[in-house]
């Protein structure tokens, strides 16, 4: 688990020098959650290159099961959103409110 955070901090460190450190802190702390879900619940995801848009969709999925609002899923999108930009990910990234999951 630790590499991949480990990795996310890297990917990240553009995004966490600049802005408000507490927002900033608390939005990789959402990145921090998501990787924990992909190691615990998504076998062979270790590395932040195993990671595809069917493991975000299945991460929305699981924040909806878990009976968070709306206004929080989003909130989660916005940093998922940012790191598969930081990371250079091809196509956009994948939405909580797209049909396709």
């Amino acid at each position: 688990m630790l590499e991949m955070k480990k990795q996310m901090a890297i990917i990240m460190n553009p995004f966490l020098r600049t802005g408000p450190k507490r927002s900033r802190r608390e939005e990789f702390k959402k990145l921090e959650t998501f990787a924990e879900y992909l190691i615990k619940y998504q076998h062979g995801v270790i590395r932040v290159e195993n990671i595809g848009r069917r493991h975000v969709y299945e991460f929305y999925n699981y924040l909806e099961r878990n009976k968070l609002s709306k206004n929080t899923i989003d909130k989660y999108a916005r940093i998922i959103t940012k790191f598969w930009e930081f990371s250079g990910r091809k196509g956009s990234c994948p939405s909580p409110n797209s049909n396709l999951h």
